[in-house]
């Protein structure tokens, strides 16, 4: 399930740093509404000609898991930010490295476990 939350934020980075909203990692990883919503992100993102810059560090443990559904906890330092493609600018606004706590839910759909929520929760600092 670990291995699942990875390659879900692996294929996020790797289309935020391509720009490329259709990136087939995006869908073999993600299921509505997590998908939908990151495509649009990426999309607006293309549009307005920013890419991601850095990466960010996972620091995950498994919650909870009850049937085809388990929540994951995780505690990242977030070193990435959006970038203008063609001069390599911030997008405003413009944040420095930081821990970011995230509350994941994983859901499994044909034998195959996927990200399908993702939010913020500071409290996922402080349980690590």
């Amino acid at each position: 399930m670990l291995t699942a939350y990875r390659a879900g934020w692996a294929a996020f980075a790797a289309a935020a740093k391509a720009a490329d909203p259709a990136a087939p990692g995006l869908t073999a990883t993600m299921v509505d509404p997590l998908l939908h919503s990151v495509i649009a992100q990426l999309v607006r993102e293309k549009y307005e000609g920013s890419v991601v810059k850095g990466d960010v560090t996972l620091n995950p443990r498994v919650a909870s898991i009850a049937g085809g559904t388990a929540t994951v906890m995780d505690c990242t330092f977030d070193a990435s930010e959006f970038v203008y493609k063609a001069n390599g600018t911030p997008v405003p606004p413009d944040t420095t490295p930081h821990p970011s706590g995230v509350r994941s839910t994983l859901v499994e759909v044909n034998g195959v476990w996927k990200v399908k929520d993702q939010t913020n929760d500071p409290g996922a600092c402080s349980a690590t």
